[in-house]
């Protein structure tokens, strides 16, 4: 997975085209003279993370198999497994990697948002959550995150995949049934 971006012009398009549908809804209702549902209760779906933004230029692939997987092996490795999960087996599943603007009316300043899972080998041949890690870093603009070749976002990157191994650490000495 690369790095995406969300820009405001991505939210300012998909609300043009929620407008449009919603108005084209309203109409046909109208014309069948049934306005009784109009409207719509539910989530946000044009939250600004909720939009898949594009890919960013130049590219930038997703460290996670370079930073995060190691960590976890040196961690598994000293990790006592005991019985049946001793033959269990880690995965590491990269979860969304963006760039996302800061607020629709301030300069051009974007947070890196990262996601990323553990899994675990489970009952029956199925996998397991162990854990779902979630991070955003502090606003810069898109200058200082492409600069040196993408510098800031490996120091990010790195940072956050510590605070989610530490996460993991933390999960693991207080319930050890997955393990």
């Amino acid at each position: 997975m690369n790095l995406m971006i969300i820009r405001k012009s991505n939210t300012v398009k998909a609300r043009a085209a929620q407008t449009a549908v919603f108005t084209a809804t309203f109409a046909l209702l109208i014309l069948a003279h049934n306005s009784n549902h109009i409207g719509y209760e539910g989530p946000d779906l044009l939250d600004k993370h909720n939009l898949s933004g594009k890919p960013i230029k130049p590219n930038f692939a997703n460290p996670v198999f370079e930073q995060f997987s190691p960590k976890v092996r040196a961690w598994a490795a000293k990790w006592s497994f005991k019985g049946n999960s001793a033959n269990k087996k880690l995965f590491v599943q990269p979860g969304r990697f963006y760039l996302v603007y800061e607020k629709f009316n301030k300069r051009d300043r974007f947070f890196l948002n990262n996601e990323v899972s553990l899994l675990v080998d489970g009952q029956s041949g199925k996998t397991d959550r162990l854990l779902h890690c979630f991070k955003r870093s502090e606003s810069h603009s898109l200058e200082e995150w492409q600069a040196n070749d993408y510098e800031l976002v490996r120091q990010t990157t790195n940072k956050q995949y510590d605070e989610c191994l530490a996460q993991i650490k933390e999960d693991a000495k207080a319930n050890t049934s997955k393990l």
